[in-house]
């Protein structure tokens, strides 16, 4: 509920596991403020859900640049 996940970090509500594996994926987050680039993982990512069932999501995050900051591409 909205009321569990208030206040606590992303990190540890949304934990994005590989379809296949199960095993953790690096965060979206983590990886656009590493290089800086968009970053979208369509069919391979799932969240585990409470109850254990797997749910698979698509994934996106995107950098929010300052126009006066050089890209780093």
């Amino acid at each position: 509920s909205q009321d569990e996940v208030r206040g606590r970090p992303s990190a540890e509500v949304f934990i994005p596991l590989d379809e296949e594996s199960a095993q953790p994926l690096e965060s979206p987050v983590d990886q656009v403020l590493a290089d800086g680039r968009v970053l979208s993982r369509r069919g391979q990512a799932v969240l585990r859900r409470r109850d254990g069932t797997l749910l698979p999501i698509e994934e996106s995050a995107a950098p929010i640049r300052n126009p006066k900051t050089p890209s780093p591409e």
